[in-house]
């Protein structure tokens, strides 16, 4: 009975300690704040005000891993797409006069796991650069032909296979943008 007592002790203790470290919150440096909002969007500001800029960034959970073959390079052709249009500038010439007009440094990147988008600019524009990202995050305008030249883009420049993923199922293999060989049983089956 008192090997039962302590088994029972230790895992209390541990349960404890586990609920313990699963609420701590996470230590950061100086001049960073971290707070999730309601709709799960984690905000990480990073305070400096030894650099006269801003960057804007979304990086969004999402790339050539988390795709489905069926929606094989959906990623990069919407990270192309972003910087296209939107309610605010429905022309990709719009897009990029107000670009010029804050002065943005910006890009997009599109990894396996992850695709983000970020805007630099002069620090006084922050409210016009969030302002800017809201448009371009929540009301993008997909275009047909701005998605058949991002595409054709994509296939020109992307036209090795970029994807290969191995699992249970066997090789799949990701051709452009979303050109897709599946079940390939061989390397070689993946590169025709």
């Amino acid at each position: 009975m008192n090997r039962n007592f302590i088994k029972i002790f230790a895992l209390g203790v541990a349960a404890v300690f586990s609920a313990g470290i699963a609420n701590a919150q996470v230590r950061l440096p100086e001049g960073y704040f971290l707070k999730t909002l309601p709709n799960g969007l984690d905000v990480l500001v990073i305070e400096n005000s030894k650099v006269p800029l801003t960057t804007i960034e979304i990086a969004v959970k999402n790339g050539a891993y988390t795709e489905g073959p069926e929606f094989s390079g959906l990623s990069h052709l919407f990270e192309h797409m972003f910087f296209k249009a939107n309610k605010d500038y429905p022309t990709q010439e719009k897009f990029l006069k107000r670009t010029q007009e804050l002065g943005a440094i910006w890009n997009g990147t599109t990894n396996t796991e992850r695709v983000n988008y970020y805007f630099t600019f002069d620090r006084d524009s922050l409210k016009a650069g969030l302002k800017f990202m809201n448009a371009a995050i929540r009301f993008p305008i997909y275009r047909e032909e701005d998605m058949k030249k991002s595409a054709r883009w994509l296939t020109v420049n992307f036209s090795v296979p970029k994807v290969i993923r191995v699992s249970s199922f066997g090789m799949a293999c990701s051709k452009s943008f979303g050109v897709i060989s599946l079940p390939a049983k061989t390397l070689s089956e993946c590169m025709k």
